[in-house]
């Protein structure tokens, strides 16, 4: 076997047991099954969210995308799904 084939061998079972560590054969999404997503995190907004499941991760400052053709920044946050999640979630505030 090549060190290439090796490599990504090692890489596969590094990734299977991430993703299907509790040996079960399911996929493991731990944050998901505590309902941590990106829909009920205080860092995810979605103005509409009666028309779309995408919204915008505000967890960190805005990254700059420059337009060279029209010579101008933009300040654009992580496009998410609200089926999403991260490592970083924290619960949002209840609603009075």
């Amino acid at each position: 076997m090549s060190d290439k084939s090796t490599a990504r061998k090692e890489v596969n079972q590094f990734w299977d047991a991430k993703m299907y560590g509790d040996g079960s054969g399911k996929l493991v999404t731990p944050p998901v099954a505590n309902n941590q997503t990106c829909a009920t995190c205080r860092f995810h907004e979605n103005h509409m969210p009666e028309q779309t499941a995408i919204g915008l991760c505000k967890r960190r400052a805005p990254s700059l995308a420059a337009n060279d053709f029209l010579n101008l920044s933009t300040a654009i946050w992580p496009t998410v799904h609200k089926d999403n999640w991260c490592g970083e979630h924290e619960m949002k505030e209840p609603t009075k």
